[in-house]
Order: C-alpha cells, then structure tokens, then sequence
C-alpha cells in the first residue's frame, strides 16, 4: 500500500518524530525481545513478545519516515501497511511480520491455537535481523535520529 493510500484513507497522518520517542520504542524492542527469549515463559507469550517487538520496530521505522499510524481499527495491520510503503526493502518482512499478527490474533482473539518453539524461534529470528536492517535504514535516513 502507498503512502498515497494510506493518506487518502486517513490510516496515516504525517508527524514529525525525535530522537527522544524513537529511543522510548528501541528501549520498548529491546525489553521484548528480551522477554521473547525467557524459555520459562508459554509459548505463546513468548510469541507475543517477540510480535511485540516486531510491532514497535516497524512503528520506529514509520515514525522515521516522518508519519503516524492514526487507524483506529485495524493499527497493528496499518503498520505492517505503512512498512511497506516506507522501503522496498522491507517488503518480505512486513508480509512475514503481518502474517504473524495473524497468528497472534487467533491466539489472542480465538483460543487454543498451537504455537511451537519452532514459531517463536523463527519469529525471533526475523525480528533481530528485521532490527539491525532498520536501524541501518533510520541512520542513513537521518543520523541524528540514530
């Protein structure tokens, strides 16, 4: 979806972002990946944890590009929608991360639905290395938000 879009249909509106609030979601990131990673914790929390983290990231990244997610139904999917439109080179991941806010709402929303470690695991993974190639982007993009 394009920015275009995403304008017309007022899920975004265009704000200016710091270093401060950008900061506030790394530290947000960074405390859910670290829950992800507890074994003692279900499965399925880890899972949250780490969509979580995948979440805010991408929200960090939208921010950067200089707008806000103002949906009010449907934000966590007009994220990973907005990450898409921010960088081609994010497309596989937002597909991947919106694919796991899927996952996540059966879960929550449906019940009893299986999560392995196998998921979680993966999930992580995508997270980390989706992490280190937006901070790469936020810092080519504009240092000062680095």
């Amino acid at each position: 979806m394009s920015w275009k879009k995403l304008l017309d249909e007022k899920r975004i509106a265009p704000e200016l972002t710091s270093k401060k609030e950008l900061d506030e979601l790394r530290r947000m990131v960074a405390l859910n990946l670290k829950d992800a990673h507890v074994v003692l914790v279900s499965t399925q929390g880890r899972y949250e944890f780490a969509y979580n983290a995948a979440r805010l990231m991408a929200t960090a990244v939208v921010r950067a590009s200089g707008y806000r997610v103002i949906a009010k139904t449907g934000h966590h999917y007009f994220t990973f929608q907005a990450l898409q439109a921010t960088d081609a080179s994010f497309m596989k991941a937002a597909i991947y991360f919106d694919s796991a806010r899927d996952m996540r709402n059966d879960f929550s929303y449906e019940g009893a639905v299986p999560v392995s470690d196998t998921d979680v695991d993966e999930l992580i993974t995508a997270v980390e290395q989706f992490q280190q190639s937006a901070e790469l982007w936020i810092k080519a993009r504009d240092s000062s938000l680095a």
